[in-house]
């Protein structure tokens, strides 16, 4: 089998990112020649290391990002620029995982993983993206992501992005499931704030931060029990 077949097959499967061991099966070769194949196409420039064992046939970081852990989806600001709600260029890809993964660099960007509880991993689908695909969250559970940790994307851009249009009833419902009431409250200030009706409504009498990741500066919203500590457009 000569390299050029060998990348042939290794796109048919529709990955971008392999183990030596997946390359070995998809090729039908034996555990000594799969490594000579390996060696040749990192000479060749037709796979890129990843990491300790794995490659990738693309070399764009957004696929790699998305498939090097299951499950995972591409969220936060790299997921609104994906979206074309955001048009700042990307040096870091954020990827939500239920599972602990340290950051990583490919091909000059980060790729750092940040870590939910298993129940708030929920919320995105496959899309298809070059020869390969990726793992993209919903427009309206990225912004969710966003006001559960704001400290990977600002409430402000957050607003910017859902100006465009989002679906109300999925904000909705996905703010309900994070089980969070900072999340809730800060869903349904933003919904008003962009002239959406909502029916989220404070369960508390506790104060909460706009921006949890900034002090309690900004004035008191006393209907949501916020405080407004950013700009919102």
């Amino acid at each position: 089998m000569n390299l050029h077949l060998l990348l042939e097959k290794l796109r048919g499967s529709g990955l971008a990112v392999f183990r030596t061991n997946e390359i070995e099966r998809l090729a039908g070769l034996s555990r000594g020649s799969t490594a000579v194949y390996v060696h040749r196409m990192k000479e060749q420039g037709m796979i890129h290391p990843v990491e300790r064992g794995k490659f990738s046939i693309s070399d764009d970081p957004f696929c790699v990002a998305s498939q090097l852990v299951v499950p995972s989806y591409i969220s936060f600001s790299t997921a609104l620029y994906l979206h074309g709600r955001f048009d700042q260029v990307m040096d870091k890809v954020h990827v939500v995982t239920s599972r602990r993964r340290s950051s990583l660099e490919f091909q000059g960007t980060e790729i750092r993983f940040v870590r939910f509880p298993p129940e708030r991993v929920f919320g995105y689908r496959k899309v298809a993206k070059g020869t390969s695909s990726i793992f993209l969250g919903d427009l309206e559970k990225v912004a969710i992501d966003c006001l559960y940790m704001a400290r990977y994307c600002p409430v402000s851009i957050v607003a910017e992005a859902l100006s465009g249009g989002f679906d109300t009833d999925l904000f909705e419902r996905d703010a309900l499931m994070m089980r969070s009431e900072g999340v809730i409250r800060r869903a349904g200030y933003i919904m008003e704030t962009l002239g959406e009706n909502t029916a989220l409504r404070p369960k508390t009498e506790t104060t909460y931060k706009l921006n949890p990741s900034l002090g309690k500066n900004g004035k008191y919203e006393k209907r949501w029990r916020l405080y407004v500590n950013e700009v919102v457009p």
